[in-house]
């Protein structure tokens, strides 16, 4: 695809505003209906998006990037807090595809603002679009000036107000009248007009006021209630299998304000309704109780441009290029009945500016319409509307899911689908990755490279390999990207049997699987010096910005990974060099089997070690095995454990919460003290980018909750106690480590610096058979100091080295046998002076 250039910026006043006077096109997505018409027109849903062939394109330049990427910030802004599109996820997906290459194609900003008032438009929600930046803040520039009102009795008893601010006090001295105490005391058949028309300019530079009117003003018989707020508040992202599930998705809802009038004066008749005709325009933010008293019947509107009622529900501002911003509501005003407030007024005229004279001019159009209403009101007022409200939900098909699943996983994603995929994952984690702001890199500037990225894949493979480099960006080590189909980072893959560990920046042979690789010459202790032709440390420097790692003792741990693992089947030559022979090459073969025993079952093993000191090792589980191991009965620690003089306890290798169950409430515990806290976060808006401390984030809500270890039953172990740690001691281990090292006692952290990688995960699947898991929990130290990146530091530090390896010794090991025998030895004895 060729792209064209871009023109410069350009004014978009004329465009913007002709934008505005356009109604939402009536796409297939709408989750509101626009108000019933005198002749339903019923247009035909566009065709379901179709993948077009797939094929790189050339990438975008930096403007056009920038223009993505607000393109892809309106979506996402819309997909996790629009009301409306709570659990409708594949048709806004759909939708994304539909005119992400419109934004993209864009030549000029005009068309660039088109484009996302379409994908706008498939919401079908007036509340919701492209608006000028300024026309949203006129009305709040003057809320300090002198509150007056200008008001007009025509002969037939009908009155018209129009409340107005004034910047002075002699300005305002110039108009001292004031809107009555109630708006209709006049006559008994008077019908009122209340212009409530903002304007950005106005006499002398001053914006108007648009006073909410008092109940009295509204002439309310007994009491009403104001519509209540519905917004959508998120736990975290909906659960891998169920796409469409709203289990982290929670509704808040606040009661509305009841609204009290005095009872109607007996001079008015009980049978004539008191009409009020209320003009506005799309800068008009209509006040609740005006929705409330419209519902009865006693309220008409009339608007002086597209028809918009914009209500003061909460929404989002997201600035676009040009001048110019998408306005995203994110709650919606619900009235009694359970009725959305309508969002469109009842009648629509053309839009005029409004005149400098405060008189009702005949000019203006706006002003005629609704004294012509108001008088025919007066004589001739229909009763109050029975029944439900005018605004109603749309219920339509959804588009059909257009992100391919398992089953063609095959597919090189075409470049919408590969775009969407770019900007879904940059969505999802920036919403719910807690983790974010304490990455190195910018999630937002990395966001706008993985664009670049996408658009210039050339197959699945760098497709996958983009979004694995862009997911490496956040120094995660929960962090974990499957494609299919490629040689490093597949699904469907396997180990070679023996484990490899990076020591002394060497690729080292530290254990062995069978019998057959020691005949084939390979033993503990040799060094890797290369793969299929490729020197280790190519392959490391290739690999490393593919890693996902909180830190660089994590990094060197996942990289070990990749130095033992490939396509299942696969052969691969390995050279091998020991420490007595030349290298020489041996072929081994990726063994799936091999990789699914990678993983110890779960188990402990409990060794009596010299000097009187017990070992226990607690085996980590993998996910298979959570279900049978959760119903197996607990086992407690041998008596001997307690009663022996020292004891250590061998982390090494553990990332599960199931290592937990083998000491928890045991005499090795932490006796009832806390050890970590979690928090608990809530999202009612989209996160602030670059704000280094989430939790001062006001679209955050954050709850903390303690951990506590169990009470002790018994006596609790007094003795040495050595906490064996390593960059293999990940997540729930590394909060084992802090449990059992803040018990009563003599305890000591011993070996190096856990991993740094702690809290739950969840997966988002992506076009073409990716799927990335990454942290949605926050976990830190009982006194708020992250575990994240930083790990779990040792108080001894104790590495393996290559003549320990060779040596068949166990380093680690034996420092923490050393500090338990000076903890043991006998004081010196006291010297005689």
């Amino acid at each position: 695809m060729t792209r064209r250039s871009y023109s410069a910026l350009s004014p978009l006043v004329g465009a913007t505003m002709g934008l505005l006077a356009v109604a939402c096109a009536p796409l297939s997505f709408g989750a509101r209906a626009p108000e019933p018409e005198p002749e339903r027109v019923v247009v035909p849903a566009p065709p379901a998006w179709e993948a077009p062939v797939a094929a790189a394109a050339n990438a975008s330049d930096a403007e056009g990037i920038t223009r993505l990427v607000q393109f892809g910030d309106v979506w996402q802004t819309v997909r996790w807090f629009h009301p409306d599109v709570v659990g409708r996820a594949s048709a806004w997906d759909t939708a994304y595809l539909r005119h992400v290459d419109d934004a993209r194609d864009a030549a000029n900003n005009e068309q660039f603002v088109a484009a996302v008032h379409a994908l706008l438009g498939e919401l079908h929600d007036p509340d919701t679009r492209v608006v000028p930046a300024q026309a949203l803040s006129t009305r709040d520039a003057r809320r300090d000036g002198v509150r007056a009102s200008v008001v007009w009795h025509t002969a037939d008893s009908v009155l018209l107000a129009r409340p107005v601010a004034f910047a002075t006090a002699r300005e305002f001295a110039l108009q001292q009248r004031r809107l009555p105490a109630t708006l209709l005391d006049r006559a008994p058949a008077t019908v009122g007009v209340l212009d409530l028309r903002a304007d950005s300019g106005g006499s002398g530079n001053d914006a108007w006021w648009t006073r909410p009117p008092a109940a009295a003003e509204l002439a309310v018989r007994g009491t009403l209630e104001a519509p209540a707020r519905r917004r959508v508040r998120r736990s975290g992202p909906p659960v891998i299998e169920d796409a469409q599930s709203a289990c982290c998705t929670q509704w808040t809802l606040g009661t509305g304000p009841r609204i009290d009038a005095a009872s109607p004066s007996a001079a008015e008749p009980e049978d004539l309704p008191a009409t009020l005709v209320v003009i506005v325009n799309d800068a008009t933010v209509v006040p609740p109780e005006l929705f409330t008293v419209h519902a009865s019947g006693r309220v008409l509107f009339v608007s002086s441009g597209t028809g918009v009622l914009q209500s003061d529900a909460a929404a989002v501002r997201v600035p676009l290029i040009g001048g110019v911003e998408a306005r995203v509501r994110t709650a919606e005003l619900l009235l009694a009945n359970g009725h959305p407030v309508p969002t469109r007024a009842d009648t629509t005229v053309a839009a005029t500016r409004l005149a400098d004279a405060l008189v009702p001019d005949t000019v203006d159009v706006a002003i005629q319409a609704a004294l012509s209403i108001a008088r025919e009101y007066r004589r001739n007022a229909p009763p109050p509307p029975a029944g439900e409200s005018t605004a109603s939900r749309l219920t339509v098909a959804d588009a059909p899911v257009s992100i391919p699943d398992s089953a063609s996983i095959a597919l090189f994603p075409s470049l919408p689908e590969r775009l969407h995929a770019v900007t879904a994952l940059w969505a999802v984690i920036r919403t719910f990755d807690p983790y974010v702001p304490v990455a190195d890199e910018s999630w937002d500037e990395k966001f706008g490279r993985a664009l670049q990225e996408a658009e210039t894949a050339t197959s699945s493979r760098t497709h996958a390999a983009a979004l694995t480099r862009f997911a490496a960006a956040l120094d995660a080590s929960q962090v974990d990207v499957m494609a299919p189909d490629h040689p490093e980072f597949g699904r469907r893959r396997g180990a070679v049997p023996f484990h490899i560990t990076l020591v002394e920046r060497r690729a080292i042979v530290t254990s062995i699987q069978d019998s057959a690789t020691e005949r084939s010459g390979v033993h503990v202790g040799d060094e890797m010096l290369a793969i299929g032709g490729e020197p280790i440390e190519n392959r490391l420097g290739r690999l490393r910005d593919l890693i996902a790692a909180s830190n660089n003792w994590s990094r060197e741990q996942r990289l070990e990974r990749w130095l033992e693992s490939g396509p299942a089947l696969v052969k691969a030559t390995y050279r091998v060099r020991s420490s007595t022979t030349d290298s020489r090459d041996v072929e081994f073969s990726y063994s799936e089997a091999l990789a699914a025993t990678r993983a110890p079952v779960l188990a402990r093993q409990v060794d009596s070690l010299s000097g009187g000191s017990v070992r226990v090792r607690v085996d980590d589980a993998i996910g298979a095995q959570r279900d049978s191991a959760d119903r197996a009965p607990r086992v407690p620690l041998p008596d001997f454990v307690a009663q022996s003089q020292a004891v250590i306890v061998d982390l090494r290798g553990v990332r599960s919460d199931l290592a937990l169950r083998w000491l928890a409430g045991t005499a090795l515990d932490a006796g009832g003290r806390p050890y970590v806290r979690d928090a608990r976060i809530e999202v009612t808006a989209p996160p602030r980018g670059g704000l280094r401390t989430p939790e001062l984030d006001p679209a955050r809500q954050v709850t903390w909750t303690e951990r506590s270890a169990p009470p002790a039953t018994g006596d609790v172990f007094a003795g040495p106690m050595a906490i064996l740690i390593d960059a293999t001691t990940i997540g729930e281990g590394e909060v084992l480590a802090l449990r059992l090292a803040g018990g009563d006692g003599n305890r000591m952290l011993i070996g190096s610096t856990t991993a740094g990688a702690v809290g739950r995960v969840a997966s988002v699947p992506l076009a073409g058979g990716v799927l990335v898991q990454f942290p949605v929990s926050d976990t830190r130290r009982p006194d708020g100091r992250l575990i994240q990146r930083l790990g779990v530091p040792p108080d001894i530090m104790a590495t393996p080295t290559v003549a320990g390896i060779r040596a068949g010794r166990d380093e680690v090991l034996e420092a923490a046998q050393r500090w338990i025998a000076r903890q043991l030895a006998p004081p010196p004895p006291a010297r005689r002076r």
